[in-house]
């Protein structure tokens, strides 16, 4: 196996990696109350110190040659601090107010300034190939930001600060240490990095006050960041920027924001999320939160389990009592049926107080790009398939989505509010 191509293996392991570890860290936020910079000082002091324990090994105990040369040590230090201690506290504090996919593809303007830097330093104007690679990442950026719409972020202002400092120190992390990789080899460079930079955030975190929720859960989590999440990804990436150098391994390593991205859908999304490509999924989902926001209390999930599906004369209606409030609603699919309900209501035969209209017959599960086998429509299957997954799931209310809950804590203040009411409602005059 030739040098690129173990550089290649090597960064894009320490890429998935990174991106499973994110997925952990935000449960750890969400459901076990940990912070994150107290996660980041154990995961730097823990996996630090196994790094330094290996390097040991391997190296017969000589590992302070780094230590004994001032030019070295300074190097060191740098490295320690904007380098690998930056570049952990920003990302986690990126995940914290946001979500792993989010702080991810902002922290991956990072190879746009490393191919910027390495320009600079070689005094050459960039290739046609290279700036095709910065303006696709700095439009990718732009529109996870923005939604397209630069007077309104949809992220929140600290997640992105805190993303686009984690770009920043992952630029230093790749480009700084290239001399101490090359000297002193990945594990000791990144051991040294970790372990120093966890002591010195000892009195700014205030470590030894532990907080959270612990189990075992909590502790086979934590063991997982320290060595999935950071031994193995930080020494598998160093030891491929050593191969391939900062630019390439940099754009290799952008495997990470597609792993953080499916994997948080994958694994932090709602049961009331999944229930949206169903008929009547909309609907429940919005009953759901309604019953709270009226009451103070969730109901039962299943609730308002009638207006799943389509049961009469096209379209599927019912009555809730919320808090004494009797509501009626309907719920139709298919843009005939539609017709037909427009119809009876402009004739005053049917009174409704909500209507959800799906254009697709049974919902997106029904809709264009679904297979049809055999010449019959699956939907109703489909459908039955999310709604499994929505009684599976841990949070089935939409309001309890961590994700949620922060962005109106952080931008819409409160449902309902002025800027909620601006930005999440249309109306259409007839």
């Amino acid at each position: 196996m030739n040098q690129n191509t173990k550089g290649v293996i090597f960064t894009m392991l320490g890429g998935i990696f990174w991106g499973i570890s994110g997925i952990i860290g935000k449960y750890l936020f969400d459901e076990k109350q940990l912070t994150a910079v107290w996660l980041v000082t154990l995961r730097l002091l823990s996996a630090g110190l196994l790094m330094l324990m290996l390097a040991a090994v391997q190296k017969k105990g000589d590992i302070f040659r780094v230590w004994k040369k001032k030019r070295t040590a300074v190097s060191q230090l740098v490295f320690c601090l904007f380098g690998m201690t930056a570049c952990q506290m920003s990302y986690f504090l990126a995940i914290q107010y946001s979500n792993p996919g989010t702080a991810t593809v902002l922290q991956y303007i990072a190879p746009a300034l490393i191919m910027l830097f390495c320009l600079a330093v070689e005094k050459r104007k960039p290739k046609r190939l290279e700036v095709i690679v910065l303006v696709c990442v700095i439009a990718g950026v732009f529109l996870l930001a923005t939604h397209g719409d630069p007077g309104s972020l949809a992220v929140t202002g600290r997640a992105l600060f805190w993303g686009l400092a984690a770009a920043v120190a992952l630029a230093v992390y790749n480009i700084q240490p290239e001399k101490l990789l090359n000297e002193f080899g990945s594990m000791e460079t990144v051991g040294w990095g970790m372990f120093i930079g966890g002591l010195l955030m000892i009195p700014v975190t205030g470590f030894f006050h532990v907080p959270g929720i612990w189990d075992m859960t909590t502790v086979l989590l934590a063991l997982a960041v320290i060595i999935f999440g950071t031994v193995i990804p930080f020494g598998c990436y160093l030891e491929g920027v050593r191969l391939l150098g900062p630019v390439r391994a940099s754009m290799f390593a952008c495997v990470e924001p597609l792993v953080a991205a499916v994997m948080s859908a994958l694994l932090l999304g709602t049961g009331a999320g999944v229930i949206f490509g169903a008929t009547g999924g909309v609907m429940e989902a919005a009953l759901r939160s309604a019953y709270f926001l009226v009451t103070g209390e969730n109901p039962d999930a299943d609730a308002f389990h009638e207006i799943r599906g389509v049961k009469r004369q096209g379209w599927t209606e019912a009555e809730f009592d919320v808090a004494g409030n009797v509501i009626h609603v309907a719920v139709v699919s298919g843009l005939g049926n539609t017709g037909k309900l427009m119809e009876a209501i402009r004739r005053k035969e049917v009174k409704y107080e909500f209507v959800e209209v799906m254009a697709c017959p049974g919902g997106c599960a029904g809709g264009g790009g679904q297979p049809i086998h055999d010449g019959q429509e699956l939907a109703e299957e489909r459908g039955s398939s999310l709604y499994f997954l929505d009684r599976n799931t841990d949070i089935r209310f939409s309001h309890d989505n961590p994700d949620i809950q922060n962005l109106y804590e952080e931008f819409f203040e409160k449902p309902l509010s002025h800027r909620a009411h601006q930005l999440l409602h249309t109306e259409h005059q007839v």
